[in-house]
């Protein structure tokens, strides 16, 4: 393989990394709304009692009607589950690297360094930055 290609790689990568946690959280939000109309497909469409509004109703009737509800639930919940976990991972790490962050003592932060900079390798290009910039600001010269 060219150098060229091993570049083009790495930045398909940090392009990967950088985008997942907007992604997760998309998914999350559709995850959301596919166990809702699954929901109401499943459960409501076929009981006169409950009076679903047209707008919502019409999508979960076209759902019902092809036997899909059933399956658009359980992706949806499946989904929701992983997007839910990776999201939530997402912001525990981000917590945990604004807490390491937020020091003022040189020694803390050489101690902590290692750490910092696996979670900001993690996170994304954004946050390798901000490790550079503190670096730079309690004037550490390890690369």
């Amino acid at each position: 393989m060219s150098k060229k290609w091993d570049q083009n790689k790495f930045k398909f990568r940090i392009f990967v990394r950088d985008i997942a946690y907007p992604a997760a959280a998309l998914v999350l939000v559709l995850c959301v709304v596919a166990v809702f109309f699954g929901t109401l497909s499943t459960f409501f469409v076929d009981n006169k009692d409950y009076r679903v509004p047209e707008p919502l109703f019409t999508p979960a009737n076209q759902l019902h009607d092809q036997n899909l509800d059933i399956c658009i639930l359980g992706l949806g919940v499946l989904a929701m589950m992983f997007a839910g976990w990776y999201f939530g991972d997402g912001f525990y790490k981000r917590r945990k690297f604004e807490d390491l962050m937020d020091t003022d003592s040189k020694a803390q932060f050489i101690e902590d360094l290692d750490e910092i900079e696996e979670l900001a390798y993690k996170i994304s290009s954004y946050h390798e930055e901000l490790v550079y910039e503190k670096k730079r600001e309690l004037k550490i010269k390890r690369k």
